[in-house]
Formats: C-alpha cells, structure tokens, sequence
C-alpha cells in the first residue's frame, strides 16, 4: 500500500494519525456524506513516503499491556463528582498535571462539534471535563503533542482507543512522558446528527447554542440531559435514555461504520489506564453505589500505576474489584457493539426528515407503508430484487416503507448468514419481526399496507399464513394495496385448485373485497379478480421493471465476478437435459458456459445481475431472469417453467411480443447455434410507456387519489365490526396458550409458541 487512500473506509476509525504524519501536508480530513471525517491524499503532493501508511492504526496492532488488568471502583469526593460524569477521574488526574506544569489533550465543544485540544490553562481543562457523545477531530494535536515530549514535557491524553492507538503509532516510539487514559467507548455518533438535533431543538433564530452536557447530575444525582443557550441558561430535557439524539446513539443507529467491528474493543486495552462508568458495581457491593457516579478504572501497565497512585490520593473510595464485575457491565470493553438493521436507512433519511421522525422509522417502524411479498424465499434472487424495486418505488413516489418481517423464514438455519440475509441487510428496509398482535397496534398509525409483488395470492403458497397474505392484520384506519400480487395461474387452472377448499375461496373473497386498490401482474391475475371474486383490478407490470436501471447497476459494482463472453445458465429446476445442452452450446458455438449455484453462497445477489447484465447470452427458466436480461438488453432464450406458473411469461409475451426469446420444450435449445439476436427497439420503446403509465396510475393510489374498489369504505366498517365480534374467541384462546408457554420449559415451550404463531399468521 502506498498511501493511506488505499484504505477501505469500513476500516478508518478517523484518528487522523495519517493527517498528522504526512511530511508534505498532502492528506486532509474530509467529511462525508454522513458526517464523519476521512482522510482525502492530494496525489500531486504526495510522495509515496509511506509515513501515513505506517501511522495508521487500522493497519498495525498495538497490544502491548496487560491481559489481566487490575480493576478498581473509584468515587472522588461529592464535589468534584457533580461537575463529573461519572466517578471524577479525569478532573483528579488533569488537576495533578496542570499543578505540575504538564499539559492535558481532550476533547472540548467547537461551536456544533467536537474537537482535541493540548493546553496547560485551567479553563481548558474545564471545558475538556464531561461526556461529549459525538466523534471528535483531533486536528493537529498529535505533532504539538510530539513537539511537547521532544522539548520534555509530561503530557496526559486522553480519548478513545483508536485514537490512542493512532497517536502511539503516529510517535513511532514509547515516551516516558506520555501517559493516556482510554475511555469505554460504545462508539462514536456523527457530528452531522448532532448539528441536526440540536438545529431541530433550537427553533429561534436568535438563540444559540452553547453547550450540551448529557449527562447533567441535577442536585447531584443523573437525572437530565440539559441544553444550553444563549437566552436560556439551561434548557432541562427529558431524561437522557429518552432523548431522540440518545435513543439513536445508543441503538448503534448514526455510529461509524467501523465502530461495529472494532479492534480496539478488547483487553489488552490501549491506554496506561481505562475509565468508564461502573455499570453493575451494586451487583458486587452495594455501598461502591451512591447514584452520584462509581468510575470503573483497569491498570493497563507499569505506567498507569503513576495514575492509580493519584487518584489513590485523592479518592473517596478506591477499592480492587474482581474484573469480571466490570465487564458485566461494561461489554465494550471486550466486545464491538453490534450494528442497527436500518443504520443505512437512518443516514439515507438524514436530510429527507426530522431526527425524531427518522429515529421513529428505524426503531419503531412508523413508516408511510409496509410491504408485504416473499422478500424471505428460500434462495429466490428475483422474489429478493422485486422487494427492493418494490421499496425504492415507493421511496420515488415520495413514501417510507419497510417490509415486514414475521420470522416466517429468517429465524431458520438456511436464512441466518447466508446471501440473502447478507443482501437484506444491505439493501432491504426490514420491520423487526412482529406479532398478529403488535401490528394491528403499529397499522392503525401508517398510511397503509402493500400486497405485492410476485404470486402472492398462489395459494400453495400462502395458505400456512393466509391470514398475513390477505392482510387480515391491517387496522381499518390503514389502507389495503395490491400491487402486482400475482394468482399464478389462469382463472380455470386457480378455480380447480379452490373448489375442494371451499373455505379459502370465502376467506379471500372476503379478504379482497376490503383492498382499497386490486392489480395483478398479469391478464390471469386480472381475470381471477373479476370473474371469481367480482372485483375489479388493473394490469401493473412486475417491480423491477419501474425503477431505474441504475439501482441495478450500483447493486453490481459490487461485485468481483467475470462473466464476459460467456453464456451463463440459470436454471431453477435443473436436470440432465440441461447438462446435455450445456456441452452441446460449448461445443457448437466455442463459448465458455457458467452454470450459476444458488445455495452454496457463491453467486450473491450482486454476481446474479452482473452475469445477466455482462455475459455473451443468457439461458434460464426463471421469470425474473427473463425480465433482467430484458432490462439489460442481453441476448436469452428462456424456458417457460409450467411448475412455477406459465401465465407471467405468456401475460410478459402479449406485452412485449417476446415469443421468438421463449420456448416450451428443453430440447429446443439443441438448435442453437450462435448467439440470438434481439431487436430491442421496440421492446424498450414498449416498456419505457408501460412504465410511466403504471407508476402514474400508483402515484395516485399512494396518494389516495384513486381506488379502484368503490365499496372499500363499507368493507372496512364490516371488517372493524367482525374484528370486535370475534376478538373474545380470539382472545380467551390466546390466552390460554400464552399462560401454557409461560409455565413451560425446552420442547413444551416451543410447542406452545408454535401454536401462537398459528392463531397470528394461519
């Protein structure tokens, strides 16, 4: 590595340790666009000496001190502690330097953010005493702490353990007169969310902030969080853990990527000695708590005994306690925190609304819309993209939406750590996972819910959980929206699969009869609505075609796969035929074939779209790999798999007028030759118009607009009234099961929430 703009920025912690080393000035620090710092290398500048490189922190260790550090509680007298966050370390040990002529470097307020300082004035030290929850720029203070030890000064830092870590790499060597205090660090916020919360609590425009103190000992006791400005002299806020900018800091939701999965969240610890709150202190001796702040401190090495030595001197109580204690209640000190689901949907919204609107998304699922499809099916590429262009549609209409998560798949073995729960956690909006219960209580505050897209109305394929498919769940106040929710079959082929199920043909009937909006992918799907259940519906293309390719295309570039001059094979149900085509084509016409794996992790999402979007030809079964090599213009020939519903491909041909790409028998494909060719023209002409019409027509049903159910609203009050009618039934069975489950153990205990889940989602 050359310089330090190699570095990938899910590992730069932002110490700034690079910054400081470069001889030539050529790297800075430059915000991003979620607010944290990042190196940025001037290439006419640099030079290539590697100094930033051999500075960084992120690509060198340094665990040098103790793996079995001393734990101590520490209280400093009731005075110093009120002024203090927790125990009073800090303002002990920083006294004892100054008086010694020696210098402090911490952080202190710079107008909305937060920044490090080296100083030896007492008002200095004061603005540096407590607990500032945003990540602070160290600037410049690494070289004027290396000019103060070069001239023999002591200097006491203080700070994160990356940042700690960075400055000892930054010096090169030990110093005897460095000492350094690393501080439990849960992981540090942006300075953009800050300056947003505090530009959103501050509304006169000639009010001015002037400092945030989070954690406020009011009467000497944690109690407030207060802001100060300059016509109030202290604005008292709700208590801390209920404050917005708080919820969402210690939710992990606006922490540095790289806080997730931190290195220095381990023992052996960075600095000489480590400070935090002794959370759990009452668990081993109820006198180390008084409620007006125990400070955990771990000796780290022979230096941080200098510091124990003063804070021993100077103490209220300082008594050893077995470490166990400490790491009970202060996890980060061995471990990362783990990282928030919607940490992306929360910097995504960052300029598009409010801090408590945004922090009542992510944690609380109060979005416009909730997205119900099969988001979850086992190794589905297409059913996964279909989701997403679903979300981004509604996002480019002007809407929020998750889809919602019932744990009907993702708690299974199959789901957890492979592709696709990998894909959703990267690009899907996903719901915690919910109750029947939790969301009649969350849909009664949302706009509405969306059916669709893909063949969820298929009964073989919804009937364990009918009641989620049809949206039995929804309150009355919200709507009920069907877009492009597929029956996969044709009315004759569905009424068939209905009539020895009488009782699903009355469930839905009466489901869909309360929809506000009906559409079907297809002309079948349209027919079934009408002529078996008497409604009405429109024709809405399939999701992926509504949004842009673009979301596709940044989707690949994350991808490492080649798949050029090839022509790949996707083939859902494949066979020997297929085999035998596969050597036929390398054959016939001299190209290397690709044959992609669905469940062995080697083709993620992202390789899927670029070997449709980058081979020589595509072959496969699967709707969705026609619909793709259809938006990225490939060359394909695509079996019309009966078994997983013939009506979308032939409801696609009759739009398109694709026949010459589909075929209804495998041996077909021993024919070819060469390459197909393929007149686009027309057929993008075709899907650019169907486009525009669909998202009109759905810009209007999210709108409220437009419904093509005129009896919707009397449905509604009908469905209100037999909620209420057979919730005591409902109810008491509930109950009962509930009770059982509570009194159970092991296999019992399962049983009983298996039964739950039935009366929520059957």
């Amino acid at each position: 590595m050359e310089n330090i703009s190699q570095l990938a920025h899910k590992n730069c912690n932002g110490c700034s340790a690079c910054c400081n080393a470069c001889p030539v000035g050529a790297i800075s620090m430059v915000e991003n666009e979620e607010g944290f710092l990042y190196p940025t290398v001037n290439k006419e500048r640099c030079i290539n000496c590697g100094l930033c490189v051999k500075s960084c922190s992120a690509l060198n260790n340094n665990y040098a001190n103790s793996e079995k550090p001393e734990c101590y509680a520490y209280m400093a007298d009731d005075e110093i502690r009120k002024g203090a966050s927790s125990g009073g370390v800090f303002p002990v040990i920083a006294d004892y330097f100054i008086k010694n002529d020696g210098y402090v470097c911490g952080a202190v307020y710079d107008e909305l953010k937060v920044k490090h300082i080296v100083s030896n004035n007492v008002d200095d030290i004061e603005r540096m005493r407590g607990s500032k929850y945003l990540q602070s720029d160290i600037n410049d203070c690494y070289k004027d702490i290396k000019i103060l030890l070069d001239d023999g000064n002591k200097v006491l830092f203080t700070g994160t353990p990356c940042q700690i870590s960075g400055l000892k790499f930054f010096l090169g060597k030990a110093s005897k007169n460095l000492y350094c205090i690393d501080i439990v660090c849960h992981g540090v916020p942006s300075p953009k969310v800050f300056q947003k919360y505090i530009n959103e609590k501050i509304k006169d425009k000639n009010e001015k902030w002037l400092h945030t103190n989070f954690r406020d000992k009011f009467n000497g006791l944690w109690s407030k969080l207060t802001i100060t400005t300059t016509t109030t002299t202290t604005t008292t806020m709700d208590s801390a853990q209920n404050d917005i900018y708080m919820r969402s800091f210690l939710s992990n939701l606006c922490l540095r990527n790289t806080c997730t999965n931190c290195k220095f969240q381990t023992i052996p610890r960075q600095g000489d000695i480590t400070i935090g709150d002794f959370w759990g202190i009452w668990q081993y001796n109820t006198t180390l708590n008084d409620e007006k702040g125990t400070s955990v401190i771990l000796k780290n090495n022979y230096k941080g005994g200098f510091l124990i030595d003063i804070l021993k001197n100077n103490s209220k109580i300082f008594e050893q306690v077995p470490i166990k204690y400490a790491i009970d209640g202060n996890l980060c000190l061995v471990d990362s925190v783990k990282p928030h689901k919607d940490r992306k949907l929360f910097f995504k919204l960052l300029n598009q609304k409010k801090l408590n609107e945004i922090v009542a998304i992510c944690l609380e699922d109060k979005v416009d819309y909730l997205l119900v499809n099969f988001w979850d099916s086992y190794f589905n590429y297409g059913a996964m993209l279909t989701a997403y262009a679903l979300q981004e549609l509604v996002k480019e209409l002007g809407y929020t939406s998750k889809l919602l998560d019932i744990g009907e798949r993702t708690n299974e073995d199959w789901f957890c750590g492979s592709w696709m729960a990998e894909f959703a956690h990267s690009y899907l909006n996903l719901t915690k996972q919910h109750s029947f219960k939790s969301l009649k209580k969350l849909t009664k505050k949302i706009k509405g819910v969306i059916l669709g897209s893909d063949q969820v109305l298929r009964l073989d394929y919804i009937k364990d959980y009918i009641n989620k498919y049809l949206l039995n769940f929804v309150h009355p106040n919200a709507k009920k929206i069907a877009i492009s929710a597929s029956f996969g079959m044709t009315k004759d082929e569905y009424l068939s699969v209905l009539k020895p199920k009488r009782k699903y043909l009355n469930r839905m009937r009466q489901a869909l009869k309360e929809f506000d909006y009906l559409s079907g992918r297809e002309d079948s799907s349209v027919e079934v609505y009408k002529d078996l259940f008497g409604l009405n519906a429109d024709n809405i293309i399939d999701p992926v075609f509504l949004i842009d390719k673009k979301y596709y295309e940044d989707i690949i570039s994350t991808s490492k796969k080649d798949y050029s001059g090839k022509v790949v094979f996707y083939v859902l149900d494949f066979d020997d035929n297929f085999k035998k085509i596969a050597s036929h084509i390398e054959k016939t016409m001299g190209k290397q074939v690709e044959i992609l794996e669905i469940k062995d992790g080697s083709c993620k999402v992202q390789d899927w779209l670029k070997a449709i979007a980058t081979c020589e030809m595509f072959i496969t079964d699967s709707f969705h790999g026609l619909c793709f090599s259809l938006i990225f213009n490939k060359p394909v020939k695509c079996l019309m798999n009966k078994s997983r519903g013939m009506t979308r491909f032939e409801s696609l041909n009759n739009l398109l007028g694709i026949e010459d790409l589909l075929i209804e028998n495998v041996d077909d494909l021993l024919y070819l030759r060469e390459i197909v060719k393929v007149d686009y023209s027309k057929i993008n002409e075709i899907l650019l118009k169907t486009r525009f019409q669909d998202i009109e027509i759905l810009r209007k049903v999210l709108a409220g607009e437009y419904s093509n159910n005129p009896n919707y609203k009397v449905w509604r009050k009908i469905n209100e009234y037999n909620f209420k009618l057979n919730k005591p039934i409902l109810y008491l069975r509930y109950m009962y099961l509930k009770t059982l489950k509570k009194i159970s153990k092991g296999s019992r205990k399962e049983k009983y929430e298996k039964k739950l889940s039935k009366i929520m989602w059957r």
